[in-house]
This record gives C-alpha cells, structure tokens and sequence, in this order.
C-alpha cells in the first residue's frame, strides 16, 4: 500500500476538509493508495507524490494536475461502478470526484467512452418554488441566504462541493467578524439549516439559468455515500427552481498564463496549490 508521503502533518496544515481518523483505500491505475475521508480523487493522488496525468491524445505528451476543482483541463479518469446499480462513468475531473472506499479509477487521454452495461440507478426530478435561490455557499452566498431566512423569505442554498464554505475551505488564517472563517462558517450553517423555509442543497451543480428566473441544477446524492444505496433514494436528482429572485454567488476562477509547456508536470494554478496545502 502506498504512504502518503507528500502530505504535510496535521501540526503543519490540519486540513479542513478531511478526516484523518478516517482512512481510505482505492485503486487508481492498478496501484494501491490510501487517502482520508473528504479527499478528492486529486488530492489523495497528490498526498502519495502522483502529479501526472495521461499524456495528451495526439501527441502523447506528458501532462499534470494543472488545479483542485472544475477547471481541471487535464485530470480526466474513468471511475468503476461504486455501487451495485452503476455503471461505469468516463471523463469526470479527478479533482472533484470525492474519493470513497474501494474505488477503482484510472486516467483518460482526452476521450472516454460510454459503459455498454444498463444502467440500473435511480434517478428523479423535482419542481420547486421559492422566494430567494442563493448559488454559492461561499461567505457571499451564505451572507445572502442567511439575510434572506431573516427576512421570512423562502430560501434555497445550493452549492457544488460537499460542505458550505467556498473559497474558505482553501484557505488559511481569514477571520469573519473577528472570529476564524471557517467557524463563521459553521455557525451561519447552522442557523440555516435549524430555519423552517431554507433548504440548503450541497453537490449540488446549478447548470442552465433560463428567463424569468428558472434554474435548472444536478444533484449528486449517492456516490459519495459507502455501502449500500437506501432503497429508493436517486442517484442523482435535477432539480427545476423558479425563484422570485436569484442571487448569483458563484465565485471566480483563476485563469491560467499561457505559455510554451504550461500543462506539463509539476505546473499548477496558484490557487490548486493553495488548496492542496491547506
């Protein structure tokens, strides 16, 4: 079994988004690796000194981890069925697919394919109405969704990563009305979900916005669970919102300088590394 020997002790860099009582066990291209509870694919792949990614489709060049989130260009793979039902899923970013227990996956060159097995999931829709959907579930999104709750509104809160936070989850040292960032975080969570009319939706991609403020988004409900899957809850869930008002609290990317050889290993945007430190 591989260490993981390039990640920085917990009296260094504690890391907000894992659990190291919790550790787990995959396979990526054959290998052996351990990782902890709240790794992604790329993060545990980092921990264990794994930087490349396939080389690129036409020339075979050698490519890297270029980020730690969805503007991932490079780190492609292909992920065996988690759970009994699946199938097989080709082209997901290695740096948001969470890691669990058991998985198996492997790096694609820039193409995958279909899995020819049925796919016996379960997935649903649903409508909803609401008076404010918050995107975002950074300290913007939070701020916006807990002010609307105040106000007696009927809120939404949905965000793609796992836990509330945003940007906040990469960082280090940042305090939001004088206390640390992150515990500011929980506690404004906490209200939220303790309020009666605020329905808070993490993995949760908003991926169409359409006139009068109707919004389509992708729930991701099961893969990241282990064992398996409660009879009758869907895989994934779209759900189909139309808000009084939409508040976009996205956040940014960074965009990569583009020079000769900028996708090779070991270059990496200053916010994966960021991310990957802390």
């Amino acid at each position: 079994m591989s260490e993981q020997t390039h990640r920085l002790t917990a009296e260094r860099a504690a890391g907000h988004g894992i659990d190291r009582s919790t550790a787990v066990d995959f396979t990526f291209e054959g290998v052996p690796y351990t990782g902890y509870h709240g790794d992604t694919v790329a993060s545990a792949l980092v921990a264990n000194g794994k930087i490349d990614c396939a080389p690129s489709m036409y020339r075979r060049r050698p490519r890297g981890l270029y980020s730690a989130g969805v503007e991932e260009p490079n780190a492609l793979i292909k992920v065996s069925p988690r759970h009994q039902q699946d199938v097989a899923e080709s082209m997901l970013q290695a740096t948001v697919t969470e890691l669990t227990p058991g998985m198996d996956a492997v790096y694609l060159g820039g193409h995958g394919q279909l899995d020819p097995e049925t796919d016996r999931a379960y997935y649903d829709r649903k409508y909803v109405h609401t008076d404010v959907l918050v995107i975002g579930a950074g300290p913007a999104g939070l701020s916006a969704a807990r002010d609307a709750a105040a106000s007696g509104a009927r809120v939404i809160l949905m965000d793609d990563q796992p836990r509330p936070g945003g940007a906040l989850l990469s960082g280090n040292g940042e305090r939001i009305d004088g206390v640390p960032a992150l515990e500011w975080v929980e506690r404004v969570s906490a209200e939220l979900e303790a309020a009666e009319e605020v329905t808070v939706l993490t993995r949760t991609t908003a991926i169409g916005s359409y006139d009068s403020n109707y919004v389509v988004a992708v729930q991701r409900r099961t893969d990241h669970l282990t064992g398996e899957v409660p009879r009758g809850v869907s895989r994934e869930r779209v759900w189909h919102v139309r808000a009084r008002q939409v508040v976009l609290a996205q956040g940014t990317h960074e965009r990569p300088v583009v020079f000769r050889n900028n996708d090779r290993p070991g270059i990496m945007l200053a916010g994966g590394v960021r991310t990957y430190l802390n």
